[in-house]
């Protein structure tokens, strides 16, 4: 009976896509007759009839080893065909791999070569068992796997090497990764892999040349929301894909830096619903948290110095800021001003309700927990730069571009969370919010 099932299976071959090189199909009624068979066969050669019969043991010991064989090189085969195909796009396809691996391109040539013959020669013995039994094919195949096997080594060598020129890459997946390294000489067939390595950088304008074709000078990049940020000065993105990204990654901090910079003096110089449009929506919620930590320390210094209806004028404030935001949200808007006067509005009403909790705790003096625990922002004395303040954790802001992703409501929970999160990253440690889907968690970290 098992040698009539077995003479009636069939191994099948397809072609890989976008490839003449024909491929190993294996059906599932081979993998099925393999488990059962082979269980039979086990069975069989306990049994006191068949070891009492020599004629009967040979056979059962002659089928066990084809069906082992079988098993042994449908697994191998299976194995060589799955890490060549993922192997010949990139040591075949991309030249530049070619130029850093050569002795391992080398090493695959020879294996694409063999592994190329044997697939042409596959279709002439179909049958399964005589396929896996043919003299020399399961050592063959074993050969070629160990080999691929050290291709793969060398080229998850080579990434790691790529990685920790430029660690973003290690958010980027293996198969992208190599896609990025292979074509990183033309940073327009890069662009679409950007949204892996930055937070919210999905698009870059480049200037022309005198063909009026795009160069490898970047002068801004665009989020997801469509809001574009000049760099400051034009990012040349030439060379190694993992230094001029990193050139890239530079230029977005000075841009960010430097509009943040301009924009600062000129929340006094105008009205503030004028103000808001003036720079992208990062640096215009930066700005108010900034000017907003400001002027309660003032508040509060006010007060020291008899004062006493200064935070409370401080919460008239932001109620008639407010005031002044409905009346712009209720206008004619574009979609993205819109979305970034709903975040102000949002980051707005958290200040006004801190003014209500100062004022609802008598709170009289700046050192105290109620206004120390809140996320404060203000400008480092020496560098110039932003820094962000919980308790007695300071950290500097990054200057990640981050778009216009919008902002959840502030909740008390979300303060605590916040002040969890900095003091663990104070004492170089970890965090991560838990619980049910929907609430926040996310936009928290973020």
């Amino acid at each position: 009976k098992i040698e009539e099932t077995w003479s009636g299976l069939n191994l099948d071959f397809k072609p890989f896509p976008d490839s003449e090189v024909l491929n190993l199909v294996i059906d599932d009624l081979i993998l099925e007759a393999l488990e059962n068979d082979n269980l039979a066969l086990q069975n069989l050669g306990g049994s006191k009839y068949v070891q009492g019969n020599a004629k009967f043991n040979e056979m059962t010991a002659d089928w066990q080893k084809k069906l082992g064989t079988v098993d042994n090189v449908l697994n191998v085969w299976q194995d060589v065909s799955k890490k060549w195909s993922m192997l010949e796009s990139v040591f075949v396809g991309s030249a530049d791999i070619r130029v850093q691996l050569p002795e391992d391109s080398k090493r695959f040539d020879g294996i694409n070569a063999d592994f190329q013959a044997i697939m042409r020669d596959a279709p002439d013995v179909l049958n399964c068992v005589e396929a896996c039994n043919m003299d020399g094919r399961l050592e063959r195949l074993e050969v070629m796997l160990g080999l691929l096997e050290q291709c793969e080594k060398a080229l998850q060598d080579y990434l790691e090497t790529k990685r920790i020129a430029f660690p973003r890459f290690y958010f980027v997946a293996p198969a992208d990764l190599l896609d990025i390294l292979s074509k990183g000489t033309n940073p327009q067939l890069i662009l679409r892999h950007l949204s892996k390595c930055f937070d919210n950088v999905h698009n870059m304008s480049f200037l022309e040349d005198e063909k009026g074709n795009p160069s490898k000078n970047a002068i801004s990049m665009w989020s997801g929301e469509n809001e574009n940020v000049a760099f400051k000065e034009p990012c040349i993105c030439d060379g190694p894909v993992e230094t001029w990204l990193g050139a890239v990654v530079d230029s977005m901090r000075e841009a960010l830096f430097v509009e943040f910079e301009a924009s600062a003096p000129k929340y006094d110089e105008m009205p503030r619903v004028k103000w808001m449009f003036e720079q992208s929506a990062q640096n215009t919620i930066t700005v108010s948290r900034m000017i907003f930590t400001q002027e309660i320390n003032e508040a509060f210094d006010q007060l020291e110095e008899g004062n006493d209806n200064a935070v409370k004028d401080m919460w008239q404030k932001q109620v008639d800021q407010l005031a002044g935001l409905i009346e712009v949200v209720n206008g004619k808007l574009e979609k993205l001003d819109r979305k970034k006067v709903l975040t102000l509005c949002t980051i707005d009403v958290h200040a006004r309700d801190v003014c209500q909790k100062l004022l609802d705790e008598r709170v009289d003096v700046g050192s105290a927990f109620q206004w120390q625990s809140q996320l404060r922002y203000g400008v480092h004395e020496k560098t110039g730069k932003l820094m962000i303040y919980v308790c007695d954790a300071e950290i500097p802001y990054m200057y990640e571009y981050i778009g216009s992703p919008g902002c959840l409501v502030i909740t008390p929970l979300t303060d605590r969370c916040y002040i969890t999160l900095t003091q663990a990253q104070r004492l170089v440690l970890g965090g991560a919010p838990a619980g049910p889907a929907g609430t926040g968690k996310t936009e928290t970290v973020k």
